[in-house]
């Protein structure tokens, strides 16, 4: 399903294949207020974060996720803030992945009955705090990969 709402200039590439990951859809978001996450595992049990939440983190926009039993409780495990101060995110707790969608989907309609600015007041702190976060953890992965190597050769020679 397409939206007749997506207009062709919204698009991030000519061709969607894998290296549209990598683009971060600005007109989509210069033309909406909040992003709908699919994230790529609804298993109950599977955590990976991916490029279509880390997107709307860059963009510092509000998102709703629909994922995992968790997934906002690993985000935050992770030092990102949530938005819990605007929507209902009880959601994220529901083991059954239709029941945790449909409460999810409820959020996403409250979300259309509130005032878009007073929201953007509201959250501006957690975006904030989440775009810095992401390079923040950027860097400590890249730290903890370096002390692997080195303890690895270390452990070689």
């Amino acid at each position: 399903y397409v939206s007749g709402n997506l207009k062709p200039e919204w698009e991030v590439a000519d061709a969607v294949d894998n290296t549209v990951s990598y683009i971060v859809p600005w007109q989509i978001y210069a033309n909406t207020k909040y992003s709908v996450i699919a994230e790529t595992k609804y298993s109950n049990d599977l955590f990976f974060l991916t490029e279509k939440t880390t997107k709307a983190m860059f963009a510092q926009r509000l998102f709703v996720v629909f994922s995992c039993k968790s997934y906002l409780e690993n985000l935050r495990n992770l030092g990102f803030k949530t938005f819990s101060n605007i929507i209902d995110e009880s959601y994220d707790n529901i083991m059954d992945p239709v029941e945790r969608f449909s409460a999810a989907f409820e959020q996403l309609k409250a979300l259309e009955k509130l005032d878009y600015g007073e929201v953007q007041n509201q959250i501006k702190y957690i975006t904030e705090h989440n775009f810095q976060r992401l390079f923040s953890l950027q860097q400590e992965k890249q730290d903890q990969m370096k002390t692997m190597v080195y303890n690895k050769i270390k452990e070689l020679t």
